[in-house]
């Protein structure tokens, strides 16, 4: 009895990583765009910026309930992919997905233009989704 114990509690935290830790979408969605606030400031430069995030609830009922934030930021490649890397690799577990990712366009075509092109940020949307456990 006591070794189906200990395996129930090893079963019962395997998953711990998976699931949001707050206990219900505002607070969810709010701790999402809260940490991906934080891995912009901390994680790329000053160029980087969150232009808008917006909570999303889902149209469809799954088992665990989902918790996605729209967002939309400006970002060099390098930052960005750091961040999403961030995102997905750490715990809770976050899912990336709808990404698009705009080059800004040039207005006039010349040499100077894309040397200038090149040191815009580019235009970035997705979803950032994590689950609830109850």
């Amino acid at each position: 009895p006591l070794q189906e114990q200990l395996a129930a509690i090893r079963a019962s935290r395997a998953d711990e990583g998976l699931f949001l830790a707050e206990d219900n979408f505002n607070e969810a969605a709010a701790a999402l765009s809260e940490r991906l606030g934080q891995m912009v400031q901390t994680q790329a430069d000053d160029s980087c910026q969150i232009v808008s995030r917006q909570p999303v609830r889902p149209r469809v009922e799954e088992r665990f309930q989902r918790v996605t934030v729209n967002v939309r930021m400006r970002c060099h490649g390098e930052d960005l992919l750091q961040i999403l890397y961030r995102l997905e690799s750490e715990s809770p577990m976050v899912l990336v997905d709808d990404l698009n990712v705009l080059r800004p366009r040039a207005r006039r075509r010349t040499r100077d233009s894309e040397a200038e092109l090149s040191t815009q940020p580019l235009d970035v949307r997705f979803n950032m989704s994590g689950y609830l456990k109850s």
